[in-house]
């Protein structure tokens, strides 16, 4: 993941620099965090308060461009009372679910690319969070559950060349690229209302790439603690068989990843 490894490489040479930075003060540094921290490792308060270490570090950024260096400073201090455990913050971690219940949720999650309704259920969802009326989701959940038979297809064709017999190759083969031809034709409608959905999106990516996902990098980053608890609300959703909501979700969580774009 790589926005773990970057805030995992950001706290890893923390210490360094304040020490450097702040030698005339490092005894009160460690004395505060004798006193007040909770006595874990640097790296484990890292993980377990991980998306406020994010989003410190991006305010850090803002401020850095911003040139406010009383804030710049208050982001390193809460930067150091994270890490040494002494920040009163949530640890924001996913519910404890029994085997039946992790079994229910994977199968909930699989059913939005393998059945039509759960899937235009979530795509509503989706649609009516971004107050878009006229999105064909019925068009877009046939899109969905057709690439998954794609996949499927591939899948066999590739088992079938195993087999080393030529003409069952040439069969396999046709069989695919028939199906292939298929879903392009009916793949028309589905991309059309996947354009109407989400067409901001990929306008902003095409016409600048490279700014378009270091933004919405830093989107994530900033906003990691708020995102992180909505994703546990969507296990919740997909446990409770709740594909609209799922959607919602999915559609709050992608305006805040490409805000500002």
């Amino acid at each position: 993941m790589p926005l773990f490894t970057t805030v995992v490489s950001f706290v890893e040479g923390f210490k360094p620099a304040v020490q450097a930075a702040c030698a005339p003060f490092m005894m009160d540094l460690v004395s505060y965090a004798q006193a007040f921290g909770n006595g874990q490792s640097e790296k484990v308060n890292a993980e377990m308060y991980l998306p406020y270490v994010s989003q410190t570090i991006a305010t850090y950024i803002l401020n850095v461009k911003a040139q406010n260096f009383t804030a710049m400073g208050n982001n390193l201090g809460l930067l150091f009372q994270i890490l040494v455990g002494s920040a009163d913050l949530e640890v924001i971690a996913p519910q404890q679910y029994t085997m039946e219940e992790l079994l229910t949720l994977r199968l909930n999650a699989l059913s939005i690319f393998t059945n039509e309704t759960n899937a235009a259920e979530v795509f509503q969802g989706f649609a009516d969070a971004l107050n878009k009326t006229d999105v064909n989701v019925t068009a877009l959940a046939e899109l969905t559950t057709g690439l998954q038979t794609l996949v499927m297809a591939a899948n066999t064709l590739k088992s079938s060349l195993q087999t080393g017999d030529y003409d069952s190759d040439i069969t396999a083969i046709e069989t695919f690229i028939t199906e292939v031809l298929e879903f392009v034709r009916n793949a028309k409608a589905g991309l059309e209302a996947d354009y109407a959905l989400e067409g901001q999106y990929y306008e902003a990516f095409f016409s600048a790439p490279l700014k378009t996902l270091g933004q919405a990098l830093f989107n994530e980053a900033l906003n990691l603690p708020e995102i992180t608890k909505m994703s546990f609300e969507q296990q919740e959703d997909l446990l409770n068989g709740d594909f609209s909501d799922f959607g919602e979700i999915s559609a709050q969580i992608a305006q805040i990843v490409y805000a500002n774009l």
